[in-house]
C-alpha cells in the first residue's frame, strides 16, 4: 500500500477518534457520580470513584480514587495513549518524551531501578511527577505493584528550574523521608535524613534499549523512548539509577506536532543531527558534578598543550648542536680563521691603557674564636698598597702565602671573595675612577679553572666568544675570533678534544689552564688579571704560560698576575713585580733590580739560590720585613698624585660612574648580547652537556618504565568495590611519592655547577635569567615532562582506571604538574643548600611534610586548625584530590563490607569520605600551576642572590669607606707602607 495513504489514514483516525468517544459516551467523569455523591468524595482530575472498593488506599489522593484507564503513576500523570488526554480536554494528546515543551504544564516518568540497586531493592520502581507550574517534583520509590502501595522513600523537591527543550533539571531543596511501612533499615534511614535539605537534581542521560528477554523491563517499557535517569542528591554524593520513559497530557502544538508527524517515521531523521547536538540534548543542564569535570578536563588540555608548545621549544632548542653536525653554528675551519683577527683589545686601538691604584687597604671583621685567637676584632689582610702599570708590560704580585696576593688581585679586578671587610683607596683605568662597565673591559682567570667536562677545547671559547662579543658582529667573525685564539694559545692541536673530568681527562692541565686563559682572551680585554695561572704546573709548563702571557702583553694589553714561587726564567719574563710581606709592598720593581735592592738591604743572595727563591725566604721572616720598611707616602703626595692623575677625567656628579674609552663596540655598561642570544647559545651548551652526561636521563626513564610496568601489574584491572577502592587510593600516592623523591636527582644539577655559574655570571658572559630558563628548562623537561609522560600512559590503561580520554588527559595533566612542581622545588632548595647532603635532607624533611598533609595519610577534617592550613602548600595535597575525584566521579561502587548488605555506593560517596571535592578540580589544576610559577620564581630569586656583586657596587662601597676615613682625618690603617722602587735604593 502507498505509504502517503496509510499516513492520511492515521490522520483522519486521530482527528475523529475523539468524536467517537464523545458520542459513546467514555467519558470517565459520568461513571459512578451518583454513587460518589452519596459516599461524599471528590476525585481530582483524571481519577474516577471505585464503588466497589471506596476503602481502597490510594497514593496522592482520596481512598478509592483510581486512575482513568490509560494513565497510571503519580496524580496519574503518565498516559499511555491519548484517550484519557482527549477525555479530559479534547484538544489534548498524550506526547512521549522527556524534553520539557512551552505547552507541558506537567511531566511524568515511570521508571525500574538498575540492577545495581536490587542488592537494595530487588525489583524497584519509581515514579516521578514534574510540576513545572510550581516548580516542586514528587518522586517516590517503591517495590509493590503500583504506586499505591508502600514505598521505600518519597521525596519533595523544590525551588526547581525546568529550561523548555532540556531535560535535566535542579531544585534548589529535596524533602526526603522514608515511609513507616517498616521497609526502610536503619542505616537507610539515616542516610536519607543526612542529605535531606541538600540540593538534588534529576539527570537524564543516554537512550537505552530494553532487552526483549527482560520481562520486568518490557513489561513497564515495551517500546517506549527509555532512558537512563539519575536521582542525585547532595552534590552528588549518592544517587539512585533507574530506567525511565516519560509522557504527559499536554495541549496539541500544530507546528511541533506536525513536524513530529511528518518527520518522526524516517529513521534516519536522527542521523542528521551531529554529535554534539546529540550530546547536548542528551546532557542540557548538566550534572552536579559534570560542569566541574568538564572545566577540568578542557583546563588539563590546555596546560598541556601549554606545557608541550613551550617544551618542544626548548627540545628544538636542545636538538640544534645534533641537528647542525653537533654545533649549533657552522664550524669554522682553518682557512675561515686566517681572516686578519688581532686580539687587540678593539681593532685600531694603539693608544696606552694605564692601571693605577693608590693606598689600596683591606681590613676583615673577626668574630668569636677567630677574633679571640687573633687578638683583635680586626685584621688588616693588605695595607697602604699603590702601584702603576702600563700596557704592554706584564706585572707580577710576588710573596709568601698569605702575603696578601690573591687579595689584592681580587681588589684590582674589583671582585669580592669574602663579607664583612673594608675596603679603602682609589682604583684608576685611563684615569677613570669608578668606572661603569669594568667587569667587560678586564679578564679574570681563577686560580682552579671552572671548565665543563663535556665541552671540548673550541666548544668552551667559542661559547665564551659567542656569549661576550657585540651582537652586531657575525657568527662567523666570532668563531674567526675564537679560532685565532686557539692559535695564540697553542690549543689548535687539541681543538676536538673534550676537557674531561679528573681522572679520564683528554687535556692536560697547562692546557686546561691555556683553554681557561682563553675564554677570558676572546672578549679582548683591557687588563687580564690571573691567581697564579701557574699553580700546579710543572716548570716547563708554567714558563709556557708566561711566555703566552708575555705575548699577549705586547698586543697592548696589561697583564697582571699573582705567582708564588717563579722559576727564574718565568722570573724574568715579567716586566714588573711587586713583593708583598704580610699585606705591605717589600718591593715594586723591575725583576733585574731585584738583586741589588736586596743587596742594598743587607741580604746578599748566596749563588745556589735563584733571586726569586731567596726574595721569598727574606720576606717569609717578619723581621725582615721591618728592616725592608721604605718612606712612607704623604697624605698630602697621595692627594697631589690623585689630583694630577685624575685632572680632567674626573666624574663631576657624585655617585655617577665614568665610562671609560673604548673602540669594542657596546662594552661599556651596555649588554653586549640580547637576552635571546644568551637563553639560545646557554641552550646550546646546556644540551651538550646533558646529552653528554645522559645517564641520569636513561636512568630516569627506564626505571619509570620498568615502575609503570610492575605498579600497573600489582594493580590490575582495579574493581569496584572497597577493595578498588583502596587500590585506586594506594597506587594514586604510590604513584606522586615515588616522582616526589625521584626530582631529588636535580639536586646536583645547580650545585656541580655553582663554581661555573657565579664565576661567568660575575664576568658579565650571561644573565642569571638567561642562566636560569635554559638550565631548569631542559631539567624539566628531559627529567620531569618525558619521564612521567611514559609513566602515565603505560600505567593507567595498565592499571584499569576510567577509560574516558578526558579523564586521561586530567591525570596526565595532574601528573606533569606534579612533577614539574616537584622538580622546581628541589632545584630551588639545591640553590639555597651550601651542598648536596645539606640539599637532600632538606628536601626529604619538606617532601615528607607534604606528604603528610596530602589527604592520604591523615584526613584533613580530622586535624587541629592550626595545622590544617599547611595543606595549602602541599603539592601532594592539590595533586591527590584531582586523581581521586577525577577516578571516581562517575563511578559506582559495590559496598560489600562484612555484616552489611551490598549497597551501591556513588564514587562522589567516597569521595566526600576523605574530605574531597570534585568541585575543586579546577580549583586545584589552577593551584598547581601557580605553584610550578612561584617556586619557579622563588628559585630564580635565591639564584640571583648567587650572582656576584657587580664592579659599581664594588667601587661605590670603596667610595663610601673613603669618605669616612676623609671625615675621621687620616686612614686607620694599622702598619703604614708606602711604595718602595729601586730608585730608592
Amino acid at each position: 500500500m502507498n505509504p502517503i495513504r496509510i499516513w492520511i489514514l492515521l490522520l483522519q483516525i486521530w482527528v475523529c477518534l475523539p468524536l467517537v468517544i464523545s458520542e459513546n459516551g467514555l467519558d470517565n467523569t459520568t461513571v459512578d457520580a451518583t454513587a460518589a455523591a452519596d459516599l461524599n468524595i471528590t476525585c481530582p482530575d483524571y481519577r474516577w470513584l471505585d464503588v466497589e472498593h471506596p476503602t481502597t488506599p490510594i497514593y496522592g489522593a482520596p481512598d478509592g480514587c483510581r486512575c482513568w484507564d490509560g494513565l497510571e503513576e503519580i496524580n496519574c500523570g503518565y498516559c499511555l495513549n491519548d484517550l484519557p488526554c482527549q477525555e479530559h480536554t479534547q484538544s489534548h494528546i498524550c506526547r512521549e518524551g522527556f524534553e520539557f515543551n512551552s505547552k507541558d504544564t506537567y511531566k511524568s516518568y515511570k521508571c525500574r531501578t538498575k540492577s545495581s540497586f536490587d542488592a537494595v531493592f530487588p525489583y524497584g520502581k519509581g515514579s516521578f511527577y514534574f510540576d513545572l507550574e510550581g516548580g516542586v517534583i514528587n518522586v517516590s520509590i517503591f517495590n509493590t505493584r503500583t504506586v499505591n502501595s508502600y514505598h521505600l522513600m518519597d521525596c519533595t523537591l523544590s525551588g526547581c528550574d525546568f529550561e523548555v527543550g532540556g531535560t535535566n533539571t535542579k531544585c534548589k531543596v529535596n524533602d526526603c523521608s522514608c515511609t513507616k511501612s517498616g521497609q526502610c533499615a536503619r542505616w537507610f534511614e539515616s542516610m536519607v535524613s543526612g542529605f535531606t535539605g541538600q540540593p538534588a537534581e534529576i539527570i537524564v542521560e543516554e537512550s537505552v534499549k530494553v532487552a526483549a528477554d527482560d520481562a520486568f523491563l518490557s513489561e513497564a517499557f515495551g517500546n517506549a523512548d527509555t532512558r537512563a535517569v539519575s536521582f542525585v542528591v547532595e552534590d552528588g554524593s549518592y544517587s539512585i539509577d533507574l530506567l525511565c520513559s516519560a509522557s504527559a497530557c499536554t495541549e496539541a502544538d500544530p507546528i511541533l506536532d506536525e513536524a513530529v508527524f511528518e518527520f518522526q517515521p524516517l529513521e534516519d531523521s536522527a542521523a542528521d543531527e551531529t554529535k554534539d547536538d546529540q550530546t547536548k540534548k542528551k546532557n542540557n543542564g548538566s550534572t552536579l558534578e559534570g560542569d566541574a569535570w568538564k572545566d577540568s578536563g578542557k583546563l588539563s588540555l590546555l596546560i598541556l598543550c601549554i606545557v608541550f608548545a613551550l617544551f618542544v621549544l626548548v627540545g628544538s632548542f636542545a636538538l640544534v648542536p645534533f641537528l647542525c653536525g653537533g654545533r649549533p653554528w657552522n664550524g669554522i675551519t682553518e682557512a675561515a680563521a686566517s681572516e686578519q683577527m688581532t686580539l687587540t683589545p678593539g681593532v685600531g686601538d694603539s693608544d696606552k691603557h694605564v692601571l693605577e691604584f693608590f693606598h689600596l687597604s683591606k681590613t676583615v671583621q673577626l668574630r668569636g674564636k677567630a677574633a679571640k685567637a687573633y687578638g683583635k676584632d680586626k685584621k688588616v689582610i693588605i695595607s697602604n698598597i699603590s702601584g702603576r702599570v702600563e700596557s704592554g708590560n706584564v706585572l707580577g704580585i710576588m710573596g709568601p702565602s698569605g702575603g696578601g696576593k690573591s687579595t689584592l688581585l681580587n681588589t684590582l679586578a674589583a671582585v669580592e671573595t669574602s663579607g664583612g671587610s673594608t675596603i679603602s683607596g682609589q682604583i684608576l683605568l685611563n684615569g677613570n675612577e669608578r668606572m661603569q662597565g669594568y667587569r667587560k673591559a678586564v679578564a679574570y682567570v681563577y686560580q682552579h679553572d671552572a671548565l665543563y667536562d663535556t665541552l671540548t677545547v673550541q666548544e668552551c671559547i667559542e661559547y665564551s666568544a659567542l656569549l661576550r662579543l657585540p651582537i652586531e658582529w657575525e657568527t662567523n667573525k666570532k668563531q674567526a675570533l675564537a679560532w685565532k685564539t686557539m692559535e695564540e694559545l697553542n690549543l689548535v692541536d687539541i681543538a676536538h678534544n673534550q676537557i674531561g673530568s679528573s681522572g679520564h681527562a683528554s687535556v692536560s692541565g697547562g692546557e686546561r689552564r691555556r683553554v681557561a686563559i682563553g675564554m677570558e682572551l676572546v672578549a679582548m680585554p683591557k687588563v687580564m688579571f690571573l691567581d697564579e695561572p701557574t699553580s700546579g704546573l710543572d716548570s716547563s709548563a708554567a714558563n709556557n704560560i708566561l711566555s703566552i702571557l708575555s705575548e699577549l702583553a705586547s698586543g697592548n694589553r696589561i697583564v697582571v698576575l699573582s705567582i708564588h714561587q717563579p722559576s727564574i726564567r718565568s722570573f724574568m719574563l715579567m716586566d714588573q713585580i711587586l713583593v708583598l710581606g704580610s699585606g705591605r709592598v717589600m718591593y715594586d720593581g723591575k725583576p733585574g733590580d731585584a738583586r741589588n735592592y736586596l743587596e742594598g738591604s743587607g741580604f746578599a743572595c748566596p749563588e745556589d739560590l735563584t733571586v726569586p727563591d731567596f726574595m721569598l725566604d727574606v720576606v717569609s721572616n717578619e723581621d725582615n720585613q721591618e728592616v725592608l720598611k721604605g718612606p712612607e707616602t704623604t697624605q698630602s703626595e697621595y692627594d697631589s698624585l690623585r689630583i694630577s692623575t685624575r685632572g680632567k677625567h674626573s666624574t663631576t656628579e657624585e655617585g655617577s660612574g665614568q665610562q671609560f674609552d673604548t673602540d669594542l663596540p657596546n662594552v661599556s655598561g651596555v649588554q653586549n648580547t640580547s637576552i635571546l642570544n644568551e637563553i639560545i647559545t646557554l641552550f646550546s651548551r646546556t644540551s651538550k652537556n646533558t646529552f653528554r652526561n645522559s645517564e641520569l636521563f636513561l636512568m630516569q626513564l627506564i626505571i619509570s618504565v620498568l615502575l609503570a610496568f610492575f605498579a600497573g601489574g600489582i594493580f590490575n584491572d582495579v574493581s569496584l568495590d572497597l577493595a578498588g577502592f583502596q587500590n585506586r587510593l594506594g597506587a594514586f600516592y604510590f604513584s606522586l611519592s615515588f616522582f616526589g623523591f625521584a626530582s631529588f636527582s636535580s639536586m646536583d644539577i645547580f650545585i656541580s655547577e655553582r663554581y661555573i655559574f657565579e664565576r661567568e655570571t660575575g664576568a658579565k658572559m650571561y644573565t642569571a635569567f638567561a642562566y636560569f630558563v635554559a638550565k631548569t628548562s631542559l631539567d624539566l623537561f628531559f627529567l620531569r615532562v618525558i619521564p612521567v609522560t611514559i609513566f602515565s600512559v603505560v600505567f593507567y590503561w595498565l592499571m584499569g582506571l576510567d577509560n574516558a580520554f578526558e579523564k586521561f588527559l586530567v591525570f596526565w595533566a595532574t601528573m606533569v604538574l606534579f612533577n614539574l612542581c616537584a622538580g622546581i622545588i628541589s632545584i630551588s632548595i639545591s640553590i639555597a643548600a651550601p651542598t648536596v647532603g645539606q640539599a637532600n635532607l632538606l628536601a626529604v624533611v619538606w617532601f615528607l611534610i607534604m606528604l603528610l598533609f596530602g589527604g592520604f595519610l591523615v584526613n584533613i577534617e580530622s586535624m587541629a586548625a592550626w595545622y590544617s592550613w599547611l595543606r595549602f602548600l602541599s603539592i601532594y595535597y592539590y595533586a591527590f584530590e584531582l586523581l581521586v575525584t577525577n577516578e571516581l566521579t562517575g563511578l559506582l561502587f559495590s559496598f560489600d563490607a562484612p555484616g552489611f548488605p551490598r549497597l551501591p555506593v556513588r564514587g562522589e560517596v567516597f569521595v566526600e569520605t576523605i574530605a574531597m571535592d570534585v568541585d575543586n578540580q579546577t580549583r586545584n589544576l589552577i593551584c598547581l600551576c601557580g605553584l610550578a610559577a612561584w617556586f619557579s620564581l622563588l628559585a630564580y630569586l635565591l639564584m640571583m642572590l648567587r650572582v656576584p656583586r657587580s664592579a659599581a657596587s664594588f667601587f661605590k662601597r670603596m667610595q663610601k669607606e673613603n669618605e669616612r676615613l676623609a671625615t675621621t682625618g687620616s686612614p686607620e690603617r694599622s702598619d703604614h707602607q708606602g711604595v718602595l722602587t729601586a730608585a730608592d735604593c
